[in-house]
């Protein structure tokens, strides 16, 4: 028997992807409870290299990545994950931006909430754009927006600024 457009069979494949993000999560808390270490609390924490992470903790990133990446497309609407492989694209060319106008950077030092216009100080940027490429960007986890066009750093756009690009090997190779 079918239930919409899934059978049984699919609804417990979804159940199993569940039931690993859930194991996964909770292997991941225990690792760090066992270090003693909150994990990424916040972005002015030092972020630990590559190297520094627990290969418990780097393999589970992967497991979930890739089970929340499967549940998804199992679930999601055919049209709608089609546009978002397409839309892919415009992430990676507005990250490419962020070290060029600087406003990563000022977010950085700063340490606080900075509304778009103040971002947008640098000749060379138009506020209006300004907001759209960082609205964007906050969409998918790499500034955090608090009040409409404010904007605060974490621990993802850390990697904006120009020291940390052109310092991470694989930044590097990319760009290059």
């Amino acid at each position: 028997m079918t239930q919409g457009r899934f059978s049984e069979a699919n609804l417990a494949e979804l159940v199993s992807l569940a039931d690993l993000v859930s194991r996964t999560v909770k292997e991941i808390a225990e690792e760090y409870a066992a270090a003693r270490d909150p994990g990424f609390s916040s972005p002015s924490d030092p972020q630990p290299s590559e190297d520094d992470i627990p290969p418990r903790v780097a393999k589970a990133f992967r497991v979930l990545d890739a089970a929340c990446a499967d549940m998804s497309g199992r679930v999601g609407n055919p049209g709608q994950l089609v546009m978002k492989k397409f839309q892919a694209l415009q992430e990676p060319a507005s990250m490419l931006i962020a070290p060029d106008s600087k406003f990563a950077e000022l977010l950085l030092h700063e340490r606080s909430a900075l509304p778009v216009d103040q971002l947008a100080q640098s000749p060379r940027v138009d506020a209006e754009k300004l907001r759209r490429l960082i609205n964007f960007l906050a969409t998918k986890h790499n500034f955090t927006e608090i009040r409409p066009n404010i904007f605060l750093d974490n621990r993802l756009n850390v990697k904006f600024s120009d020291a940390d690009v052109l310092d991470d090997p694989f930044m590097d190779e990319w760009l290059h």
